[in-house]
């Protein structure tokens, strides 16, 4: 290495070495500032997490006031209300990434999500300021919905989860970027915070079936990046506080302009799943009304065989033309399909077998058509509880 060349590398380290000093000096104003305003009691409440709070607490209170189970509520009814599904989300109802966030699988679960909010949100909305607070909190919530809805489709999920551990992973990534400047039992804090909510968040998994472990992973791991480089990008040294807000504002709209861009880039990434659902409830709802049928006959064969030819036969077939039409379909939703397409065929299968019976006075026949129609109803495994 020439002279020269040793040189530029000195004044090199030392500028690096400069800018460093720089952002510590920086970040430690900044924190002597906060500290100020607390002791001065000029602390801005955090209202934005009291908001928050109330928004997902009132949700659920009307939502057990309607009558839903207030410990345990069942998935057809949460998806009711607005759960994420990802087969519905492609279909057009890309609301849900939104209402998910604010519905919860019973007292334990929004127990559990406000007191992590609670925690976790009063520090972010102080560190980050309200618009990089909601930033996050919103951005990483859809964000985690969305994987989640890629990643199991055809299963729903609800919580503030996957926002919740956004705003705990931006804590961290501030944590991260700032330790050397931050105050030591600040930083001890950090980490005992993230050891009792990552213990609870196991817990609370545990207990909770429909907790959606994928959008916890993608919000924490969303919200550490966010977190950093909102921390590193506003480390730039200001003269007035009319400046650090301009410069806080500037850098949030970067970063909530960059996160729209993923959101649309993974709303059309995502495959376009067929709904097999209204199929398969309008087949039920056929073979229902055939079945009304074939009790209302009674014990009148003569009406039982006409309700079998014109009503039962008819109406498996078609059952097995619909559901066995092509579609595009998670591998979950196509076993869903097959176990119904299954159904309807040994249905059909079995009507037959009991037609020829009451034509035949075969009570032989008769019998193999009740072993159909109990392997029909054996074919739908879960599907039939």
């Amino acid at each position: 290495m020439s002279e020269q060349e040793f040189e530029g590398e000195v004044v090199s380290l030392a500028e690096r070495r400069a800018q460093a000093q720089a952002r510590e000096a920086e970040a430690r104003r900044q924190q002597a500032l906060q500290q100020a305003r607390v002791e001065a009691g000029e602390e801005p409440k955090p209202w934005l997490t009291y908001v928050l709070i109330g928004l997902n607490v009132l949700v659920w209170v009307v939502m057990v006031s309607l009558g839903v189970d207030a410990y345990e509520p069942s998935g057809g009814i949460m998806v009711d209300y607005g759960a994420l599904v990802g087969v519905l989300i492609v279909n057009g109802e890309w609301w849900r990434l939104l209402t998910a966030m604010f519905l919860h699988a019973g007292i334990f679960h929004i127990g559990f999500n406000m007191y992590f909010l609670w925690q976790v949100g009063r520090f972010c909305e102080r560190l980050f300021g309200r618009p990089g607070y909601l930033t996050i909190y919103l951005g990483t919530g859809l964000l985690a919905g969305m994987v989640s809805a890629a990643w199991t489709p055809t299963i729903p999920s609800v919580g503030a989860s996957g926002a919740l551990f956004g705003l705990f992973g931006a804590f961290l990534g501030f944590t991260l970027r700032r330790r050397r400047s931050l105050p030591p039992e600040f930083v001890r804090m950090a980490k005992m915070n993230a050891l009792i909510l990552g213990v609870l968040s196991v817990v609370i998994a545990v207990m909770i079936p429909r907790i959606d472990l994928v959008a916890h992973v993608v919000g924490f791991v969303v919200g550490l990046g966010l977190g950093y480089l909102i921390s590193k990008l506003a480390e730039r040294p200001v003269k007035s506080k009319q400046e650090a807000r301009a410069l806080q504002l500037k850098v949030v709209a970067g970063v909530a302009a960059a996160t729209a861009v993923v959101l649309v880039a993974g709303a059309l990434g995502l495959p376009r799943w067929d709904d097999p659902y209204p199929k398969i409830e309008a087949a039920y709802d056929r073979y229902h009304a055939v079945e009304l049928a074939y009790i209302a006959a009674g014990e009148d064969v003569e009406r039982r065989i006409e309700v079998i030819e014109e009503q039962a036969l008819p109406v498996m077939d078609q059952n097995q033309a619909e559901l066995g039409a092509a579609m595009k379909l998670p591998a979950r939703s196509r076993e869903t399909v097959d176990q119904w397409t299954r159904h309807y065929d040994l249905r059909g299968q079995a009507f037959a077998k009991e037609l020829e019976g009451l034509r035949n006075n075969d009570p032989r026949a008769i019998s193999e058509a009740e072993a159909l129609h109990a392997e029909a109803m054996a074919a739908l495994g879960d599907e039939s509880e």
